[in-house]
């Protein structure tokens, strides 16, 4: 049964426009945003492209536009108040107060958004993935949101300005990606899949045995069954698309099926950017890589050798429903790459062994802080790093902050942060010091000993004031302090600074 449309209250979305190139706008951030509307095929925003340059010309948009999408140009100094201190994309929900900002976040929202207004489209639902948490969490926590949100597009964007000059090297971050398609691929029904693969493959071999004694070439015999093992993945991939239930077996598996050992099972074909299932990450990178190869093609071809999966994952990619529609429609014109580089179904030993961060499940989690207010910002239980993205925010805009700590077992080195942080702690600490500090600073828990408990509080403390410091060295006034009771809250620590 067809849902029913909603009306829902206007929003306005502002995106970055400097420039355009190859019949795509720049930023990427942009032109991602856009395919997602032409794929979503939603009309439920009033777009702006913002002019981050004076020089910028918008007279030639009409060719990397959808037609569909009706867009409106404005400057950075015509933008609402809670819009200019916000890193484009954004979203600001009328009458202007409540604004959502960052690629990842105003995605997501673009989905859902696109869900409520049309129950039907329940395959649009499904490109957030597993319980729903595609690019849910933050980058700075989650691996595949900083591969999307930050390093993929900006990677490429500095690989085609320097392009034009001598012939650059591949981006370390597409080759990071390139590995990431060499993963295992881990679904939640794996073992079930796996079996239903070697059911296939049994049944798919015995009849190319009997063409092979009868001399039938060996090549087209490997390329069949290729194809047949393939074919599995295929279509739990697209049945989840059409939001079709997979089929149920019409027999009970064989008892050699059922009784295979896990590490006998055949592994499941990685198909899309996460594994098996098409997400908001295929939709993230596909711009991006098609400009990418743009350019290879044209100037640098032998380089293609360098990443077949990605390649091979370029030309699946194309036979996702809408795909093609909601491409030409944003002046994506696919290429054509050679044959060779698309058939390449092998899997690969893992070569990463770091487990991802559970992502979180909270519906009204919207992706980790990014804050707008300038005069105070006020974090409670920010986890991990969250806590020194707050006070970074906050130094740079000279915003006061009060924050309260939570999972200091999460805290490591990351992108934009190293610890310790303060030049106090840095010539007293190492890194691993830090860590350890960090590790035992979560050792607080009601059913530890006493002793244990008061030695956690401790190394809390000294995290703290790390953080402390560092906001000194740039001109705060801060005090680490601990709420009472302690059952207040599971970390009690609260950090406050004003800038001085």
């Amino acid at each position: 049964m067809k849902g029913t449309k909603k009306s829902l209250t206007e929003e306005y979305l502002y995106l970055d426009f400097s420039h355009q190139a190859e019949g795509c706008i720049f930023p990427l951030h942009t032109s991602v945003t856009l395919f997602l509307l032409s794929y979503c095929d939603c009309k439920i925003f009033k777009v702006y492209l913002v002019l981050t340059k004076e020089s910028a010309d918008s007279s030639l948009l009409k060719g990397a536009v959808s037609q569909d999408i009706e867009i409106q140009i404005t400057s950075r100094q015509e933008l609402p108040p809670i819009v200019q201190n916000c890193r484009l994309p954004a979203v600001v929900q009328q009458p202007g107060n409540f604004c959502r900002a960052g690629l990842a976040v105003v995605l997501r929202h673009t989905i859902q958004k696109s869900y409520e207004a049309d129950p039907s489209k329940k395959d649009i639902l499904e490109l957030l993935g597993f319980k729903k948490t595609c690019l849910k969490a933050c980058a700075e926590v989650s691996q595949w949101t900083r591969l999307c949100e930050l390093t993929i597009p900006l990677a490429v964007e500095n690989f085609l300005s320097e392009s034009s000059e001598q012939s650059p090297a591949i981006p370390a971050e597409i080759l990071q990606l390139e590995r990431k398609l060499a993963e295992p691929v881990r679904v939640a029904n794996d073992d079930k899949l796996r079996r239903q693969k070697l059911q296939q493959q049994t049944a798919t071999r015995a009849p190319l045995t009997k063409g092979r004694a009868k001399g039938k070439g060996h090549t087209q015999e490997a390329s069949e069954e290729l194809a047949a093992s393939s074919s599995l993945e295929l279509t739990v991939a697209f049945s989840k698309l059409r939001v079709q239930e997979e089929p149920a077996p019409a027999s009970r598996e064989p008892a050699h099926i059922r009784k295979a050992k896990a590490s006998d099972l055949p592994p499941l074909e990685h198909l899309f950017a996460e594994g098996l299932f098409f997400t908001l990450a295929d939709i993230v990178l596909l711009p991006c890589i098609h400009q990418f190869l743009v350019i290879i093609c044209k100037k640098f071809s032998e380089k293609l050798i360098e990443f077949p999966l990605l390649a091979s994952w370029y030309q699946r990619i194309q036979e996702v429903p809408r795909v093609k529609t909601a491409a030409s429609k944003c002046g994506i014109q696919f290429l054509l790459l050679p044959e060779f580089l698309t058939t390449s179904n092998e899997q690969h030993p893992n070569l990463s062994e770091v487990p991802n961060v559970e992502e979180q499940s909270d519906p009204l989690f919207i992706g980790g802080p990014r804050p707008t207010l300038t005069k105070l910002m006020v974090a409670l239980h920010a986890c991990g790093v969250a806590t020194d993205m707050v006070i970074e925010h906050c130094v740079n805009t000279r915003a006061s902050f009060v924050t309260c700590p939570c999972c200091y077992g999460f805290i490591q080195n990351t992108s934009k942060f190293n610890f310790p942080k303060s030049e106090q702690f840095k010539k007293t600490l190492s890194y691993k010091e830090h860590m350890i500090l960090c590790r035992f600073a979560d050792q607080t828990g009601v059913q530890l000993p006493p002793q244990r408990r008061l030695i956690g509080k401790q190394c809390m403390c000294l995290v703290d004031l790390d953080r402390a410091r560092a906001a000194e060295e740039r001109g705060y006034s801060v005090q680490v302090i601990s709420m009472e009771p302690e059952s207040c809250s599971p970390k009690n620590n609260m950090i406050v600074g004003v800038p001085v």
